[in-house]
């Protein structure tokens, strides 16, 4: 069984585009995204003290996340969002422990 995978992408935003516009943007990527790919289980975008967003975005297993990220140029929605931002750091890594008190 393969790991859960996330991608953390630390980013900001190109200048004119407001939070209100940052925030309907990703939502729309990621309900298009989870309609071509049902291996995107969660996303999260947290907005850090200093301005910039981190990006949370966990797949099922590596190998949708990898299929995702280099065919994700084919989801406008993705384009529109990618290219409101810049992104600061990339890393993509397997969950090895968690816990939800939900």
């Amino acid at each position: 069984m393969s790991a859960t995978t996330i991608e953390l992408v630390r980013l900001t935003v190109k200048e004119g585009y407001s939070d209100e516009e940052i925030l309907a943007a990703h939502q729309a990527a990621n309900a298009a995204l989870k309609a071509k790919w049902s291996g995107l289980t969660h996303t999260a975008l947290v907005k850090l003290e200093n301005g910039e967003y981190l990006a949370i975005v966990e797949w099922a297993t590596r190998e949708e996340a990898v299929h995702a990220l280099t065919n994700s140029g084919d989801v406008a929605e993705f384009v529109a969002w990618d290219g409101m931002t810049e992104v600061v750091a990339f890393d993509m890594t397997d969950i090895v422990d968690s816990w939800t008190g939900r």
